[in-house]
């Protein structure tokens, strides 16, 4: 049996069922907190932002138009609020340059890669990932592992499409030295 879509609770809630909003966030609360927790690296302050971005939800409920999902508009909220905290603590992000000290040829670092097992290359590519900054992890994260488009990530991100385009390739660039450093630290072991 299907599950109705986000938009029946929205009616619901918005007909004064206010018990409806729980089935809003059972359904979204683990990706609302993995972008506040990629933002802020700072689970106390990602379980904060992340029910303050339902509260902000469930009060502004009724300016939503229905027009875009609701998953976009809500983690545009995540992302926003989760920016303004990060504003405010000045978290220090990782300067991804303290990493990369020396590079190899792609075509030799690609046969490294995959002489590792499956494990192994995963191992690799997580690691790598969390040497990127906050937002760059994010870009990465949507685009990839959500499957959003383009268009979506611009409109959670509030950057243009060229923007997140260029951001993502940058990313891709970046994780590709790191994952380099990786790799010719394993060939040095």
């Amino acid at each position: 049996m299907l599950k109705p879509k986000d938009e029946f609770y929205i009616e619901k809630v918005l007909a004064g069922d206010s018990s409806a909003f729980a089935e809003l966030v059972n359904r979204h609360k683990f990706n609302v907190f993995n972008i506040c927790i990629k933002i802020l690296r700072n689970k106390e302050e990602a379980e904060e932002v992340a029910q303050d971005t339902f509260l902000k939800v469930y009060e502004k409920l009724n300016t939503f138009k229905m027009e875009a999902k609701f998953s976009t508009w809500l983690f545009r909220i995540a992302y926003n609020l989760s920016i303004s905290q990060l504003r405010k603590s000045k978290a220090k992000q990782i300067d991804v340059d303290d990493y990369i000290h020396e590079a190899v040829a792609e075509d030799e670092m690609l046969e490294t890669l995959n002489q590792e097992t499956t494990a192994e290359r995963e191992m690799i590519l997580k690691s790598a990932i969390e040497k990127l900054d906050n937002i760059q992890q994010l870009l990465l994260q949507l685009f990839y592992e959500k499957e959003m488009s383009i268009h979506e990530v611009a409109k959670i991100t509030n950057l243009s499409e060229s923007n997140v385009k260029v951001k993502i390739h940058r990313a891709r660039q970046t994780l590709f030295k790191i994952m380099q450093t990786s790799i010719t630290n394993i060939e040095k072991i």
